[in-house]
């Protein structure tokens, strides 16, 4: 179950304008492949290496505050007690508004990035031959 631990902050009216998605980025979760991509035991070695570096940055602590799979893949790296540390550093920049109805104060918290979500996931993009289609894979 999510859970939310948040700072008391301006309105989110000072948040910054979402950033412009590029149509095809160029990592998101473990990147992309070929139509003929076979994975391999040495893909799934580096997917659990980046997946456990990205899990020991403050980043795991809002895996595991998360929710659902995320958190369950990320208790196996984070504990408990650093997922309580409350919201890091670049809130504002990174996560997610909550505003109570006739507030004069907002409410900040980590939120993750669709490609943290991947990465952690084990996402990864295969061609499908066809152009502008791919197919999302994972190694869950």
């Amino acid at each position: 179950m999510p859970f939310h631990l948040c700072s008391k902050n301006s309105h989110c009216l000072f948040a910054p304008p979402a950033p412009v998605i590029d149509p095809w980025p160029i990592h998101s979760g473990l990147g992309y492949r070929g139509a003929e991509y076979k994975p391999t035991d040495g893909d799934y070695a580096y997917y659990e290496a980046a997946r456990t570096r990205l899990l020991l940055t403050e980043r795991g602590q809002v895996a595991l505050r998360s929710g659902g799979l995320i958190a369950r893949i990320a208790s196996d790296v984070v504990s408990v007690d650093r997922a309580l540390l409350g919201p890091g550093d670049r809130v504002v920049e990174q996560g997610v508004c909550f505003r109570p109805r006739h507030a004069a104060v907002a409410f900040w918290d980590d939120k993750l990035t669709e490609d943290e979500e991947n990465l952690i996931c084990g996402v990864y993009y295969v061609a499908t031959g066809t152009l502008a289609l791919t197919s999302h894979k994972f190694y869950l």
